[in-house]
């Protein structure tokens, strides 16, 4: 870990290792899981059809919590790593991170979605619109 000023740098592996799994009870049908969390003045929403295994939701709440202490002001550097551990965690068919971050007025909100190549299943993700 590299510390700078107050703040805390995760390693990569260690930041993954945070997001739990378990296997997915219906691995062979698409269906898709909503998740929410918390980050102060962030809300957050993970979107995403499972492939082999599901992300145990309490560990979402550990993994928040260390990506708050590292202490990243950027949404959009917030959200990319969101979706990149989240990702590469779950190995996914399809995943879709939303963060919004009010300030007074002022409302910013970050999208970002993956997916495995060749997936495709637009009648069930219509259902999110």
């Amino acid at each position: 870990r590299i510390k700078i000023g107050d703040f805390c740098l995760m390693e990569t592996f260690e930041r993954r290792a945070l997001l739990a799994c378990a296997p997915n009870p219906a691995a062979h049908r698409d269906y898709i899981v909503s998740l929410t969390g918390q980050l102060p003045a962030i809300a957050v929403k993970i979107h995403y059809v499972p492939d082999r295994e599901i992300i145990i939701r309490e560990s979402l709440t550990r993994y928040l919590d260390a990506i708050h202490r590292i202490g990243w002001s950027e949404i959009e550097r917030i959200g990319v790593t969101v979706m990149e551990d989240f990702f590469d965690v779950s190995i996914a068919r399809w995943t879709l991170v939303t963060l919004q971050q009010t300030d007074g007025d002022t409302t910013i909100e970050f999208m970002a979605e993956d997916r495995q190549p060749d997936w495709n299943n637009t009648r069930l993700l219509e259902r999110l619109r």
